[in-house]
């Protein structure tokens, strides 16, 4: 029998995970969108089916040997690094998405991450399905006090999740996202991932690189035994007023500086992290050329007008309110040491005190 695992993003976007079979207690680490689990949800925007399929490419141009495309639909087969997959798109551009995936992770990841690859993704059609509806899916981290949110953007490794975790632990912060913030309607949404993963750091470890091996196994052990407390209060359950952004990024310097800058081009900005991201976000696979904005850029290339194809190229100029929602922020370059230390979250406290969140 499938298993079929429904979530509700903030009454925004639902969506369904259907699978063959359970991961067991690995699942709290294998499934990444815990945090929005619900009992059912009527008429998903999304699907996701893991499991063996039968393509569906009559009539597809192929592009590069290996893009099946027609209107609203994509198809590829591929490999590299560590894993090997299949991914059908029904439903592309408009009306529900409908994704069948069958693939292999090689090696140890697929121990604790077996769906890591199909559930990438199923986020990057959840961005571009929540930027249909007039959302904006931020790869950034934040936090919230007394309904004000401050958004942290940066590139990987440059502290967004230690900040995070230091702003929850010393001045009672609540968590937006340590690595996806949802920006909206004039509001930032929370979007927490890999929750369990995140309350053990929260809890063990001084700041995100500090993992030994022993954090490693003490993490297994816990997951194994059902122990991990994972506390979802600590988590902004409901939308709060962006107060202020900060592009974060490590400079060899001894302390931290922190400068403002217009918030015209912030939502530009974004995007374009999100992009870069592209190419990030499943290394740790050995996949670096960015599967799904190489598929996204094949289908634009056959339906150059479309509706992905403007997503691609020109985000902004659709969504005016998001545009001028962060470009009425106040908005800084903050660069800090590339060995962090309390002087970073101190001086970002000033920062975030400026505008009102209540931090002292």
């Amino acid at each position: 029998m499938k298993q079929i695992l429904s979530y509700n993003i903030h009454n925004i976007l639902k969506f369904q995970i259907i699978r063959d079979a359970t991961c067991g207690w690995r699942d709290r680490i294998n499934l990444k969108f815990s945090y929005f689990e619900v009992d059912k949800v009527e008429d998903p925007d999304i699907t996701l089916n893991i499991g063996k399929f039968t393509p569906s490419c009559t009539s597809c141009y192929s592009v590069d040997h290996k893009y099946y495309i027609k209107q609203n639909y994509l198809y590829s087969k591929e490999s590299e690094g560590v894993a090997e997959w299949e991914l059908q798109i029904n439903g592309l551009e408009d009306g529900p998405a409908i994704l069948h995936y069958d693939g292999k992770i090689r090696g140890i990841s697929s121990l604790l991450n077996r769906d890591f690859l199909a559930q990438n993704f199923l986020l990057k059609i959840i961005e571009y399905k929540l930027y249909q509806k007039g959302y904006y899916l931020a790869h950034a981290g934040g936090v919230s006090k007394n309904g004000k949110g401050y958004i942290l953007a940066g590139r990987g490794g440059s502290f967004k999740t230690t900040l995070c975790m230091d702003l929850i632990r010393k001045k009672g912060c609540n968590l937006l996202g340590d690595d996806r913030v949802l920006i909206g309607n004039g509001s930032a949404y929370s979007f927490p991932m890999s929750l369990p993963v995140f309350s053990y750091m929260l809890q063990n470890l001084d700041h995100e690189n500090a993992w030994a091996f022993s954090h490693k196994l003490d993490l297994l052990r816990q997951l194994r035994n059902n122990s991990l407390s994972v506390d979802t209060n600590v988590c902004e359950h409901k939308p709060v007023n962006i107060s202020g952004l900060s592009f974060i990024s490590r400079v060899n310097i001894s302390e931290p500086r922190m400068q403002q800058v217009s918030g015209e081009d912030t939502f530009q900005k974004l995007i374009m992290n999100n992009r870069l991201e592209d190419y990030i976000d499943i290394s740790f696979l050995r996949i670096t050329s960015g599967p799904f904005l190489r598929y996204m850029l094949a289908y634009s290339y056959i339906f150059p007008d479309s509706k992905l194809a403007r997503f691609l190229d020109r985000s902004g100029v659709n969504h005016p309110e998001i545009v001028q929602c962060l470009g009425d922020l106040a908005v800084s370059n903050m660069m800090i040491p590339k060995i962090y230390n309390e002087q970073v979250v101190e001086q970002l406290c000033d920062i975030i005190g400026l505008h009102g969140i209540g931090i002292e």
